[in-house]
């Protein structure tokens, strides 16, 4: 049997309905240096018959042996990765790979000699979505750049909320060497140290590189289920796998802050306080009131309910601390940014066409397209062979330019570049 050269870790609960579709873009991949480990949280329905139906010797099966959070289910998953030199991805149970996209993410890795490749992950919604207008819809990246970056400019930058936690080499949209990941397991005593372990590893693993590359073409799609835990925590529509994720938690949030309903700044701002805590070794600044002010700022125009079950939360995790300084920087948040909602409860129908932010939105029921796996079979043939273009190197000036030419544009109504 071959050496493993890449790891695909599959956290997975009572998904038996979409872990099948999911395992057979992985299985389709044609390579024998792969090992498909399935992290089984103790799952009560027919997930280990979805799995050994499957008969593929790259799949290892493996199970918690009683219910345990997301983090601890994912950490389980890494245990059982191999120690030596091989590269990790970690694939939701109602995601895929697209088709070649091993062959494709090797052949970077190998020239390049990175060791991370992160990539702008395609959306689509499976016909179990809660929103109706939305089932079925593939959001797919039109682009190819590949970005070189710098990882203590990344860092300082998604401190900054100047570039997504998903640009990162966060393993839900990233192969990672598994040697970076194990070193810090070894020193920490776990690798995952929050509540949302996705989030956490695109900051944590960067303590053991010096840079990434990051390509705006994709490799695997986000698939989005009615089951789908990130989904509900910004939905009033389904809150049943939220409420199902709070309840197992067996990991406390940061002294500081706690992930919050309805709030994308503080579900990413969260794991990177317990990045810098664990696996930073406290480098980065990250003022609270900051935090906080851009929590108010991103729920202002929210509706009603999602802006006062936040700010509740906050405000009884502040209680519960005997935070008198969290407590007061509510009050003058609430007062400088009161909510002032811009959205309505009806949920807008998808744009359909190229967007401009250059993204293709897709109808793919019209194509008969019903599961992940024929979605990614749908992408890999409309976007063809890859073809790697030249890399480019990420520059924070470059940013500082974008934003001060995008604050002049708004300002000045003629203003062109």
């Amino acid at each position: 049997m071959a050496v493993t050269r890449f790891t695909v870790v599959v956290p997975t609960r009572e998904r038996c309905d979409t872990l099948a579709s999911t395992l057979r873009t992985l299985t389709s991949q044609n390579r024998d240096d792969l090992t498909i480990v399935v992290s089984d949280n103790a799952s009560e329905d027919a997930t280990r018959d979805v799995v050994e139906a499957a008969r593929d010797p790259r799949i290892r099966y493996v199970n918690t042996g009683r219910r345990v959070s997301m983090a601890s289910n994912w950490e389980f998953g890494l245990s059982h990765v191999p120690e030596g030199e091989n590269y990790v991805f970690f694939c939701g149970d109602d995601d895929g790979l697209l088709p070649h996209a091993l062959d494709d993410v090797d052949a970077v890795l190998r020239d390049t000699g990175a060791r991370a490749l992160s990539w702008k992950k395609a959306d689509y919604t499976w016909p179990s979505w809660a929103q109706v207008s939305w089932r079925n819809v593939i959001l797919l990246p039109m682009e190819n750049r590949l970005v070189r970056h710098r990882s203590d400019e990344a860092l300082r930058d998604a401190a900054r909320m100047w570039i997504p936690y998903y640009r990162l080499p966060a393993l839900y949209n990233s192969f990672v060497d598994a040697r970076v990941l194990h070193a810090l397991r070894r020193r920490e005593g776990r690798f995952f140290w929050s509540q949302i372990p996705d989030a956490y590893s695109g900051y944590a693993a960067l303590a053991g590189m010096d840079w990434f590359l990051y390509s705006t073409r994709p490799f695997s799609l986000n698939g989005g289920s009615g089951h789908s835990t990130g989904a509900s925590f910004g939905s009033t529509s389904n809150a049943k796998p939220r409420e199902r994720f709070l309840a197992e938690q067996d990991l406390a949030p940061h002294r500081l802050l706690k992930p919050l309903f309805g709030s994308m700044v503080a579900c990413v701002m969260e794991p990177l306080l317990q990045a810098n805590d664990h696996a930073l070794d406290g480098r980065l600044t990250l003022p609270r009131p900051w935090i906080v002010r851009n929590i108010f700022r991103e729920l202002q125009p929210r509706h009603a309910d999602i802006w006062r079950k936040a700010v509740d939360e906050l405000d009884a995790f502040a209680r519960e601390r005997d935070d008198r300084a969290l407590l007061a920087t509510l009050r003058a948040m609430e007062r400088l940014y009161p909510n002032r909602p811009t959205e309505t409860p009806q949920i807008a129908p998808p744009p359909y066409g190229l967007t401009t932010e250059r993204v293709l939105v897709v109808d793919l029921a019209q194509y008969g397209v019903v599961n992940v796996e024929q979605a990614c079979a749908w992408t890999g043939q409309l976007l063809g062979t890859y073809k790697r273009p030249a890399i480019t190197t990420y520059s924070t000036t470059d940013k500082v330019v974008a934003r001060a030419g995008a604050w002049l544009s708004r300002r000045v109504p003629d203003w062109t570049l």
